[in-house]
């Protein structure tokens, strides 16, 4: 691991212990180590193109949280989705463009739910990426991250009543669809030719 993995290492359990300073410590470290995993194999075009079918990229090693190895599945499933809050899936990012932007700071437990909250009203505002609105059909699209973890909303009432709470603006008459197709690229696209040129100049 680089100098990333080590840190995180050297975080003690005892100050993971509260639940706040669980949820943003295990989220900062999510994102911290996604973002790592990208730049130890860069250059890539996607994360998910380091694991397989069989093996996907999820469950390798990602680095040492609070003294114990970890993969970014078992940081998703097992801890942070496991906490109730389904905020989480704005506010982690597997390096891949359709994620919920990454915030310009880290999570803290002193304004947690202010920074959740905030994700979740700037990602349900970001348009081919939270939303797309066809007004043709009175349709809103909404990012695939609804489908794939729709019962996480059930605290909130569903997926629609999470999405109308931080969107109250939204037409009562608007049908919600959760198919925006997700974009697995990081950053943009690298082509092969860009992929042979960045690789002969490493």
């Amino acid at each position: 691991m680089g100098r990333v993995g080590l840190g995180l290492s050297q975080v003690p359990d005892c100050r993971l212990a509260h639940a706040r300073s669980k949820k943003a410590s295990y989220r900062n470290a999510y994102n911290i180590l996604s973002m790592n995993m990208v730049q130890q194999h860069w250059p890539l075009q996607t994360l998910r193109s380091l694991g397989s079918m069989f093996n996907p990229v999820w469950t390798h090693n990602a680095g040492v949280v609070g003294g114990e190895i970890v993969t970014l599945r078992a940081l998703e499933n097992n801890v942070l989705r496991a906490m109730g809050d389904p905020r989480v899936h704005m506010a982690i990012n597997c390096a891949s463009m359709s994620c919920p932007d990454l915030r310009h700071e880290p999570y803290v437990s002193s304004r947690l739910d202010k920074q959740l909250d905030d994700q979740s009203i700037q990602f349900l505002k970001q348009d081919n990426k939270g939303i797309i609105l066809n007004k043709a059909d009175n349709v809103l699209h909404l990012s695939s991250i609804f489908d794939w973890f729709e019962s996480d909303f059930e605290p909130y009432g569903g997926v629609e009543a999470f999405v109308r709470h931080y969107r109250p603006d939204l037409a009562k008459d608007l049908t919600l669809v959760p198919d925006i197709p997700y974009d697995w690229r990081v950053n943009g696209t690298l082509s092969g030719r860009d992929l042979s040129r960045l690789r002969a100049d490493m």
